[in-house]
């Protein structure tokens, strides 16, 4: 069984590479976010995601999908559509304690099996200095809730807590459990990322499934 990557996110790709394993890549763009209207934002994204999988013609392949929002205030913050609005979410994010939900979704089939993660962001009452270097310094275009915290976006926030690689955009474990219950079973990775030796799952993303 192969399996495919149906997103164009080059950190997605750089992160799922991290299990040794060959891989195709069906960018899958499927933003049908009316279907969401009045969803939890936690049913919103793993549907979301689940709609990309769908979205990719791939017969007996493993598909994977995800996506990630930041929610603020019950309120889902997907990528800005230029620095203006980039700018609104950062100020709306500013001092406050906000989640971030990704949503896996992995297809086979006519089997579809989803998971959540969920972190937590802490962000400084930074000041506008600081919000116009990160927007003049950081490839915040693609990121939800225009936030990178791989690329300057450690200067916003006091910590964060949770898992790491939710934050950027895959959580690991979120996607080994998906595709082990689809019968795909990834290998553990071959190098431990240095935000998973810090995460309380690692033990998980490790552990082999027999």
């Amino acid at each position: 069984m192969k399996l495919v990557l149906a997103s164009s996110s080059p950190r997605r790709r750089e992160l799922l590479k991290l299990f040794g394993i060959p891989f195709e890549i069906l960018p899958s763009e499927a933003e049908e976010r009316d279907l969401t209207r009045g969803l939890k934002p936690e049913a919103a994204i793993l549907l979301l995601a689940s709609l990309k999988a769908l979205k990719i013609e791939a017969e007996g392949e493993a598909v994977v999908a995800a996506d990630t929002a930041v929610v603020a205030g019950g309120k889902m913050l997907s990528k800005p559509k230029d620095e203006r609005e980039a700018r609104e979410m950062l100020l709306l994010l500013r001092g406050g304690a906000h989640k971030v939900v990704s949503g896996v979704a992995a297809r086979r089939g006519d089997m579809l099996c989803g998971e959540i993660c969920t972190s937590v962001l802490v962000f400084k009452p930074f000041s506008e200095g600081d919000l116009r270097e990160y927007l003049a310094e950081a490839r915040w275009e693609d990121k939800a809730g225009a936030f990178a915290i791989q690329e300057g976006g450690l200067r916003l926030i006091s910590h964060y807590e949770g898992c790491y690689y939710n934050i950027v955009g895959l959580p690991l474990c979120a996607l080994r459990r998906a595709l082990a219950r689809i019968g795909f079973l990834l290998p553990p990775p071959q190098t431990l990322p240095e935000g998973c030796a810090r995460c309380e799952s690692k033990s998980e993303l490790l552990r082999e499934e027999r």
